[in-house]
């Protein structure tokens, strides 16, 4: 019983008594369309930042790096177009504001975003359900991601479609944590393949010891609705 308390002790100091900062990075792999996979643009290959931290069994994710939709306009001309250019736009469109919210004490997760869409009016999401609970598959695969040692795990998501999803977790981080919305591993999972599209991961990471930051839950623009609710909405068009 002795050792189970200073086990205990230990696992709380580090919870509670450190914050943990990151950056995480959003890198898209392959772009998929109506007729199927379809290749990405250079814009679209550009990773995305979000500055992460963790504190008082709270974490927050949070969009860092100068996003937006862009429409570019290109012309292309040609003899047989008689003097005349023919215009074609491309749309990219990424949100401006992201935010994922884990309060691990009150089993919340928010989530908020903010995208212009093709045009260019804002578009907000306001997401309120509990933390998700992933059936996790362990592996005894390993992979170094940030400088630590990772070893895997695997689930399948249900965004309205089924998507594999490959987890990488830090067992030397007693924080069961992760990026996005994805938790529930024996470590902070420092890396996420969201199918063959996406890879989420911390590229950098450090812990401030006796550093305790209060993290406010993000503000909702617009009536917030649950992750079913969302995907459902997704689903028929909305």
């Amino acid at each position: 019983m002795k050792y189970l308390f200073i086990i205990f002790f230990l696992f709380s100091t580090l919870m509670y008594g450190q914050t943990l900062k990151g950056v995480i990075s959003f890198t898209p792999k392959k772009a998929t369309g109506e007729n199927g996979d379809s290749e990405l643009f250079e814009k679209g290959k550009k990773s995305i930042l979000y500055g992460y931290v963790f504190s008082n069994n709270i974490s927050l994710q949070e969009l860092i790096s100068n996003e937006g939709t862009t429409v570019d306009t290109t012309y292309i001309t040609d003899s047989r177009l008689n003097d005349h250019k023919l215009e074609t736009t491309q749309t990219y469109i990424k949100a401006h504001s992201v935010n994922h919210y884990k309060d691990y004490q009150s089993n919340i997760y928010r989530f908020e975003s903010a995208t212009k869409n093709k045009n260019l009016i804002t578009e907000y999401v306001s997401i309120k359900d509990s933390i998700s609970n992933y059936s996790w598959e362990l592996s005894s695969d390993t992979l170094t991601v940030a400088g630590y040692t990772c070893k895997k795990a695997t689930t399948i998501r249900d965004v309205g479609t089924k998507q594999n999803i490959t987890a990488w977790y830090c067992e030397d981080f007693p924080i069961n944590d992760g990026p996005m919305d994805f938790s529930g591993l024996p470590g902070l999972i420092l890396q996420i393949e969201l199918g063959d599209y996406n890879i989420v991961k911390f590229e950098k990471l450090k812990f401030f010891k006796d550093e305790n930051i209060k993290i406010e839950e993000p503000e909702n623009k617009v009536e917030m609705i649950t992750m079913k609710q969302y995907i459902a909405k997704l689903m028929n068009g909305g």
